[in-house]
């Protein structure tokens, strides 16, 4: 399954507000201010200094809230802004939820070399699958790859598979059949060494070189 989302779609349950109310209540903003803003952490040191007069004490807490409410709009602005680049497309491609961001002006020619293109790539692998029961799907979608690239551009890909397939299955299916009789082979030498002497003797009769190797092996 392969997942999509337009360039301007957002991943999120709750708009962006609503996630910072919940997340980023009013004690969690005045933290990041005393960290980042040092005029309101000047202050908020100096309210906390217990030789001050209640005068100068009073003139200080009001600057400092007069500072709060010069900074929460801010802060809460930026909040949002920082939660909803956390739901965007590119953010859930970087994260592995969807394979691409789209336009959508384009998604209907996009889906349709997509479509192309897996039909093209079902096609090989359900060819070499025929060929060799022994193989897995992740052994033919391995002999695809050997092919096709993954990250190759679908059109491309597509028309040439569908262009070429017949002699890119041909290829792959004389690579299996190869490495089937290969298999074969050794498990026969296994089994029964002696049967395999003989039909090698059949199979060549007239290669003096491999009636040595053959009279050796014996």
């Amino acid at each position: 399954m392969e997942m999509y989302a337009d360039t301007t779609s957002r991943a999120g349950v709750l708009e962006p507000e609503g996630i910072v109310e919940i997340k980023f209540r009013k004690a969690k903003v005045l933290q990041m201010m005393e960290r980042l803003d040092h005029k309101y952490r000047a202050l908020k040191q100096a309210s906390a200094d217990t030789s001050l007069s209640s005068e100068e004490s009073a003139k200080i807490k009001a600057e400092l809230t007069a500072r709060e409410k010069v900074l929460i709009p801010i802060y809460s602005q930026i909040a949002i802004q920082f939660v909803d680049l956390h739901d965007r497309a590119n953010r859930m491609k970087a994260k592995g939820t969807i394979r691409e961001a789209l336009e959508w002006s384009q998604a209907r020619k996009y889906f349709y070399w997509r479509l192309r293109r897996r039909l093209a790539e079902e096609a090989v692998v359900t060819s070499l699958l025929k060929v060799d029961s022994g193989l897995t799907r992740a052994d033919a979608v391995a002999m695809l790859r050997n092919i096709v690239s993954a990250d190759g551009d679908d059109e491309v890909v597509a028309q040439d598979l569908e262009q070429h397939q017949a002699q890119t299955v041909k290829s792959q299916v004389g690579l299996i059949r190869r490495n089937k009789v290969a298999k074969d082979i050794a498990l026969l030498s296994q089994s029964d060494r002696n049967a395999l002497l003989e039909g090698l003797k059949l199979a060549f009769p007239d290669t003096p070189d491999l009636q040595s190797v053959l009279a050796r092996l014996a």
